[in-house]
């Protein structure tokens, strides 16, 4: 069929060349040597600006490949053959089809040639993987008129305008939602902080307050077990702290009340968490499949330095990394959320606020993400001297679609949970003997 197509396709461009427009067939695609050629003098000739009739096809070839019969006699066989102008969506539906199929043979076979080649089992699977993404990744050659995507921000435009709430998923805090208008589908967003300032509490709060909103997510979590996550999970959202979930002492009568009422909330929530994948081909797969299955409206990792990525260096294997999840962001169409470490660099400065250099590996995370906040408690740091006990900063330092700012939350880390402020006077940490001074 191909070289049927392929046949009447060309014929007909080559008399009526104004159809040509009509069609984005590359040469690739197709599959008979002679008539890829053919196709492409005919786009050389378009690239000119030449007019394309048969008569100045021919002219054309003889001049720029007077040497190649073959093109000559089998472009002399496609005008030949030319009847009419109709099927020409035919013919190009089939070149299409018999491309992609083409392909997908290639693949098969080259996907078989690597599982029966040497290498471990790993590198075999991120090779197949590999291969497959490839194949689903749309074609960077297309274009798209500009008209659809105006007609879409229209639309989206007026859906904001006449809506009362967010335009994306409630953070379950005022403050971030006033600030993101939501968290939007396909952005990439880093919460990021040196330990024990309570990131992970942070994201898996807003996991808990968007799934309880009746919203699917899905948590790949590299670093603490699933049981630890839903110790913190049942802590948070039944107000008991840590302390008394995991001590071995009974607990009394209101406190069983209140962990039977956490227990039943997080029953009733569709979350997930997998502490399986550590690639992002494998979060990739995991979650294709929950979209499918279940639905998913949010995913969080926890965290980025743990995965596994591409590269000889740090830089490049976390380059990878958020490069894939912000592709997997697009691809499913969900805002995922990374927590990110920061270096050391931060203890060696007497103000500690972290700053977008302190990104371990900073420049791929800074240049892929939509959104980087940081965590921050003065009480970590000062506490015998704060006057800011309980108090974090979330520290917005890149936001591509808004301002960026601070924000402030009260800090319960001993119930695993952050909770709104209603009105509170912030006041910087002053170390008169390292710190005069903090930007606010």
């Amino acid at each position: 069929m191909s070289n049927q197509a392929e046949i009447g396709f060309l014929g007909i461009i080559l008399n009526n060349s104004k159809l040509l427009d009509d069609y984005d067939l590359q040469p690739e695609e197709f599959i008979v040597p002679q008539n890829r050629m053919v196709y492409q003098a005919i786009l050389n000739m378009r690239e000119k600006d030449q007019p394309i009739t048969c008569a100045t096809f021919m002219d054309f070839i003889e001049q720029t490949t007077p040497d190649d019969l073959n093109l000559f006699n089998n472009s002399v066989k496609i005008m030949n053959e030319y009847i009419t102008d109709s099927g020409i969506d035919s013919y190009a539906q089939a070149i299409r089809r018999d491309a992609q199929g083409h392909i997908l043979g290639n693949t098969l076979t080259e996907l078989a040639e690597v599982a029966h080649g040497f290498g471990s089992y790993q590198e075999k699977y991120e090779k197949v993987l590999d291969t497959i993404t490839a194949l689903q990744e749309p074609d960077s050659k297309e274009l798209v008129d500009i008209k659809i995507h105006l007609e879409t921000f229209v639309d989206d435009l007026e859906r904001r305008q006449n809506s009362q709430g967010l335009d994306g998923l409630s953070t379950g805090f005022t403050k971030l939602d006033e600030r993101f208008n939501g968290l939007k589908k396909t952005d990439l967003i880093i919460i990021a902080g040196r330990p024990s300032q309570g990131k992970t509490t942070l994201a898996l709060n807003i996991a808990e307050n968007i799934a309880l909103q009746d919203k699917s997510v899905l948590i790949f979590s590299l670093e603490m077990s699933a049981s630890q996550l839903i110790t913190k999970s049942v802590a948070s959202i039944s107000g008991l702290e840590l302390n008394k979930i995991k001590q071995t002492e009974p607990l009394d009568e209101d406190s069983y009340v209140k962990l039977g009422t956490g227990i039943g909330r997080l029953k009733e929530t569709n979350l997930t968490i997998d502490e399986s994948a550590r690639s992002v081909h494998q979060m990739t797969t995991i979650a294709k499949k929950r979209k499918i299955r279940t639905g998913l409206d949010l995913v969080v990792v926890d965290y980025i330095q743990l995965g596994e990525g591409k590269g000889n260096s740090p830089h490049e294997r976390i380059g990878s990394i958020t490069q894939g999840l912000k592709r997997l962001a697009k691809e499913l169409d969900v805002p995922v959320i990374a927590l990110s470490q920061l270096s050391r660099e931060v203890e060696k400065r007497p103000n500690k606020r972290p700053q977008m250099s302190d990104l371990r590996d900073s420049g791929s995370i800074e240049a892929d993400a939509d959104i980087v906040m940081f965590v921050y408690r003065d009480e970590y740091y000062y506490p015998e001297e704060t006057m800011n006990k309980g108090v974090a900063e979330i520290i917005t330092s890149k936001f591509r679609m808004g301002e960026v700012g601070k924000d402030f939350l009260s800090a319960r880390l001993e119930k695993s949970k952050f909770v709104d402020f209603e009105d509170y006077g912030y006041a910087a940490h002053e170390n008169n003997k390292k710190n005069k001074h903090f930007d606010l």
